[in-house]
């Protein structure tokens, strides 16, 4: 039967409380990306009502808030088949490997061009960022 030493050293001890202190910390920073969330929508109807940006003064120091919008392009499933030869025609490059598709980055390229822009789902999110 082995026995078990309780015995610790001071690597042991801060090992411990290092990861718990993670865990911590990730249950913390969960709840915070919950709670600005919860904010954000409130906060970018002022930020747009005030113009472009708004500037806060926060602990002293003034901050500005911008509202960032992203644009996030994929393919529509519905309409995978089509857009091989859709981009074919409309010379954008074709992936060749089997089976033959148009890669992400490719589509999003030409989305912006205006081309094949009825095979793409765009969906428009906006966030906030602090400088």
């Amino acid at each position: 039967m082995a026995t078990i030493s309780l015995r610790s050293t001071k690597e042991l001890t801060d090992y411990v409380k290092t990861c718990d202190r993670l865990r911590a910390l990730a249950v913390q920073i969960v709840e915070l990306q919950k709670h600005e969330e919860r904010l954000r929508p409130a906060l970018l109807q002022q930020i747009k009502d005030n113009g472009e940006s708004r500037a806060v003064i926060v602990r002293g120091q003034p901050r500005i808030l911008k509202v960032i919008a992203k644009e996030s392009i994929s393919l529509d499933k519905d309409k995978e088949a089509d857009v091989v030869d859709a981009a074919r025609t409309a010379g954008v490059n074709v992936a060749t490997r089997s089976p033959e598709y148009v890669h992400p980055s490719t589509l999003a390229a030409a989305y912006r061009k205006g081309l094949l822009v009825e095979f793409c789902n765009v969906v428009k999110t906006e966030r906030i960022e602090v400088t």
